[in-house]
């Protein structure tokens, strides 16, 4: 079977012959551009089944992902709580090292942490501003869409299809 490319191209072709002729059409040529509708319907309906496949396929993976994520975020947590308490039962004999040569932990104060207890009386040389714009593209598209008015600085654009499997 021909590509849907191709397929197309005959049905556009056969239009434009029936365009030269004035736009009576012979009964060879209908036949022939209901074959060529049968066979675009056949080759939509493959690529849609096709689709269907695909997105099947990419759930399974999104699926598997999401598997083996949980399984890693589980092991993160099981490593998190083995650090923690090693650490909690060496600091509770006064040990900062332990292990052996292969493998070992060591206790080591943490960088301090700054918490801001009351932001009021921090001097301003701690201070910055940041000043953050945002246009608001759904507020424009609103006014568009009732007054179909220009507004300056914005261009609609409305060419835009899409394909939706059915």
């Amino acid at each position: 079977m021909p590509r849907l490319y191709e397929l197309t191209g005959e049905f556009r072709a056969i239009e434009q012959l029936i365009a030269e002729q004035g736009g009576e059409v012979e009964d060879g040529e209908l036949a022939a551009m209901i074959d060529i509708r049968d066979d675009v319907n056949t080759k939509v309906a493959g690529i849609a089944k096709l689709i269907r496949n695909l997105k099947s396929d990419r759930d399974a993976f999104y699926n598997e992902a999401t598997r083996l994520g949980d399984k890693a975020n589980s092991l993160d947590n099981r490593i998190k709580w083995l650090k923690n308490y090693v650490k909690n039962n060496l600091m509770a004999i006064g040990k900062t090292e332990a292990g052996d040569e292969i493998a070992g932990f060591q206790i080591i104060r943490c960088k301090a942490k700054v918490l801001i207890v009351n932001e009021g009386i921090v001097p301003d040389n701690f201070k910055t501003t940041e000043t953050l714009t945002m246009i608001d593209k759904d507020a424009i598209y609103n006014e568009w869409k009732l007054t179909k008015n220009d507004i300056p600085g914005v261009t609609i654009e409305n060419n835009n299809f899409y394909a939706k499997l059915k």
